[in-house]
């Protein structure tokens, strides 16, 4: 039923909790059936509809996830050298000859102008104890990363598909379902894209070369592939009971299959990484929590968005049709009312 004020009785605050809200109450009326069934083509305003429906739990999921994301933490500071602190250092090669010289004609007027120009310092961090105890501390993150990939797309998936998600049941819930295969694929995730970025800067520190400049082309192709690749992974993992390689098969499949839809992802997530670096360069103390907030939810919800009809048009409804089983949209009223659904059998 509907409340008794009028609409212009709404105030400022009231609509700001509206848009904030994840429920569906919104204006005093609810969503009808022919809202909740339309635009099943998953287009471009049926995202905002969905986005500003799930505000709110975005905001809660990366929350969550950055939870499960403190060992990334960990690796940062010590790298930074935060905790052991920092050393002055002369900034060109060429002091330490100079310095030496200066210890025999210290008047001599070209040795301390010699020594004014190369003699800037600046300060490098160091790793000490600290930084080393963080550092093995951060490898915890190979035993958290995938779990948390597969939490959270699990929360965006029941978004994506309209089903109302229990945040932290169905988050630890998906954790426990595909934990074995969330490890390994979290694993072989974190050293695909740590050995990507690490081609990246060699081959492009060396691009002079000829063959290097070839190489580092070829693996910026295979960084955008995979980078597409990954909308579907966990995905997959998390809708059908299929070991890793034929995840990773499918996943490298329907990343070209669906490039259209991935390039308008790349497009999406490009912008929230636009505003959170305009965010840190302008108003550093907000920039830096973003992550922490928003940054990862957006991104992944964006991702899940353009990658889960692509899944669904080319595995989910052949696999009814064939089945001749109920389809997906019958299937939502109950897997809403029980979180434990199984998995999707799968002999592709």
């Amino acid at each position: 039923p509907g409340s008794p004020r009028g609409e212009g009785e709404r105030f400022g605050l009231a609509k700001i909790f509206d848009f904030f809200s994840s429920g569906t109450n919104k204006k005093d009326k609810g969503y009808t059936k022919e809202e909740l069934k339309e635009d099943k083509n998953f287009g471009s305003r049926y995202f905002f509809k969905l986005f500003k429906l799930n505000f709110g739990r975005l905001t809660s999921t990366n929350l969550i996830f950055s939870i499960f994301m403190i060992p990334a933490v960990f690796i940062f500071i010590s790298f930074a050298g935060t905790p052991d602190g920092s050393l002055p250092t002369p900034q060109n090669a060429l002091y330490p000859q100079i310095y030496g010289i200066a210890q025999y004609e210290p008047s001599s007027p070209v040795v301390q102008a010699l020594t004014g120009i190369f003699g800037i310092s600046t300060k490098i961090a160091i790793r000490g104890v600290w930084g080393n105890v963080l550092m093995y501390a951060g490898l915890l993150l190979f035993l958290t990363y995938g779990a948390a990939n597969v939490g959270m797309t699990y929360i965006l998936r029941g978004m994506v598909r309209r089903q109302y998600v229990y945040l932290w049941h169905d988050f630890i819930q998906a954790i426990k379902r595909n934990f074995k295969q969330a490890l390994v694929m979290g694993a072989i995730d974190l050293a695909v894209m740590a050995l990507l970025a690490y081609d990246l800067l060699v081959y492009r520190a060396n691009d002079a070369n000829f063959l290097y400049n070839l190489f580092f082309y070829a693996i910026l192709l295979f960084t955008f592939l995979y980078f597409m690749m990954r909308f579907y992974i966990y995905l997959i993992m998390i809708t059908f009971d299929l070991s890793l390689i034929k995840i990773i098969k499918n996943a490298l499949i329907f990343s070209l299959l669906g490039i259209k839809r991935n390039l308008m992802a790349i497009l999406g997530i490009l912008i929230v990484v636009f505003v959170n670096f305009t965010l840190y360069y302008l108003v550093p103390s907000v920039g830096i929590l973003m992550p922490f907030i928003w940054t990862f939810s957006f991104s992944s919800f964006i991702s899940a968005y353009c990658a889960y009809p692509i899944i669904k048009r080319y595995m989910i409804d052949p696999h009814y049709a064939e089945e001749g089983g109920q389809p997906e949209e019958d299937e939502e009223a109950e897997e809403t009312a029980k979180p434990e659904v199984r998995k999707l059998v799968m002999p592709i």
